[in-house]
């Protein structure tokens, strides 16, 4: 498992795709610093800020994105599912010089800066970014017809982009203070690697839904324009190998970083308790997999099941449950 994803990190530099995300994430960064050094100070309002102004722009890069992918399952074009993957690269480059841009905004416009991954506005851009920069990373890294998970993903990029453009919409879009438990130098590290495993397991349950889909179409013997199960199967436990071993940094990060700010490493707090139930449903699933003592349609069910778990972590525990992690909530 570690092996697919060093693997898959050497290859995907020397990519095309690579390249223009590289590219797309310095020009969006460069143009938030360059074009506003020396021009904001405690007193700017979030709305002048360019990170928000560029905000809708990069929600339209991603439904550039998702609209090509629904398109094709109409029209079937082919240069439909290269131009979404493109713009899959692009919009995840964009994000991610938007977050940057964002950070050094923060240093510019509060009294005390910090990484722009800190509230539930920008760890859901993160989500998105991931989403995107590793589908067609994940994609790469399987033989056969597998463009088509740009489709099995847009719906989970649209629903994204709604939700938060809704949190931009409710004011959550500007830059926060943190509450004294979030100043600390582990935060970048825990969350990115969180939303590194929230995103590769997105992307696993998108090829499980393509999975079963096409092990419908196959019980009925329709044609299908689908990658074959065995395929679909592959790029899910792709996705679940990137995710889960980052996942798993994730939380022991993050049990350093409670020894700091509350003096244990584990409290069975509702984010920590249901980060464990994640971690053990993927962990369930490798295991199921590799003694393959399991049928590969009930592996793309779990997949499908451990999405509405990741879910039910990320916004769930935040919404019903609070806890010492309520800085995420929706409030």
């Amino acid at each position: 498992m570690t092996s697919v994803l060093l693997g898959s990190m050497r290859q995907s530099r020397q990519s095309p795709g690579f390249i223009m995300w590289v590219v797309t994430l310095l020009i969006v960064m460069l143009s938030i610093i360059g074009l506003q050094s020396h021009k904001l100070d405690l007193l700017t309002p979030a709305r002048d800020l360019l990170s928000f102004k560029l905000f809708p722009a990069v929600m339209a890069a991603y439904l550039m994105a998702a609209c090509p992918a629904f398109v094709w399952i109409i029209a079937r074009k082919e240069w439909l599912l290269k131009f979404s993957r493109s713009w899959l690269i692009i919009a995840s480059g964009a994000t991610f010089g938007l977050l940057m841009g964002r950070s050094w905004e923060t240093y510019q416009v509060l009294e005390q800066g910090h990484w722009g991954v800190t509230n539930l506005y920008e760890v859901s851009l993160l989500l998105l970014a991931f989403v995107a920069g590793l589908t067609p990373w994940v994609e790469n890294k399987v033989d056969g017809k597998t463009e088509v998970l740009n489709v099995a993903v847009a719906p989970l990029i649209v629903a994204g982009v709604g939700f938060t453009l809704w949190l931009a919409s409710i004011g959550m879009a500007g830059p926060q203070h943190l509450v004294p438990s979030l100043k600390s130098y582990w935060l970048p590290f825990h969350v990115v690697a969180n939303f590194v495993g929230y995103g590769a397991f997105c992307v696993a349950a998108g090829a499980g839904l393509m999975h079963l889909w096409r092990w419908r179409q196959d019980k009925r013997k329709n044609r299908s324009l689908l990658p074959d199960q065995k395929t679909c199967e592959e790029l899910g436990f792709r996705a679940v190998a990137v995710g889960f071993p980052v996942f798993t940094l994730a939380i022991l990060l993050g049990a350093i970083w409670a020894y700091e700010a509350w003096g244990g490493y584990w409290s069975w707090d509702p984010k920590e308790t249901w980060a464990l139930i994640v971690w053990l449903v993927y962990a369930g699933y490798l295991h199921s997999r590799m003694n393959r003592k399991t049928s590969d349609v009930v592996l793309a069910i779990w997949l499908v099941v451990g999405f509405l778990v990741t879910m039910f972590c990320y916004l769930g525990v935040n919404m019903w449950l609070g806890g010492m992690h309520s800085y995420g909530s929706l409030g």
